[in-house]
């Protein structure tokens, strides 16, 4: 009969931990040095895509990044429509809508 043992996890997740930790320490390092640049940061140019239009807003600053036609009325994307879709049958389910219920867009 073999002895089984149970492998040590914790010399793993030490070194895990530590591996982690630094590399939280040097990218954060990388984006404090890049901040303080300031405008020396290299911006990337927006890419040319076969679309009608394409806005891209950084979430936190509202500042966009990158835009084409960003004016121009276009329709949604089959995704947005889904997602719309999923949503609101899921809170119709829920209880937080009704089907006879009338919401401003």
């Amino acid at each position: 009969m073999q002895n089984l043992t149970r492998p040590n996890y914790t010399s793993f997740f030490k070194r895990s931990a530590t591996l982690l930790l630094g590399f939280n320490i040097a990218l954060s390092q990388y984006f404090f040095a890049a901040e303080s640049q300031g405008a020396a940061m290299q911006v990337p140019p927006a890419p040319s895509l076969a679309v009608k239009a394409y806005l891209l807003k950084d979430f936190n600053s509202h500042n966009v990044i990158a835009s084409y036609n960003s004016q121009m009325r276009v329709e949604p994307a089959s995704l947005t429509k889904i997602m719309t879709a999923y949503l609101t049958f899921k809170a119709i389910k829920m209880g937080h809508l009704q089907l006879t219920q009338t919401l401003p867009v």
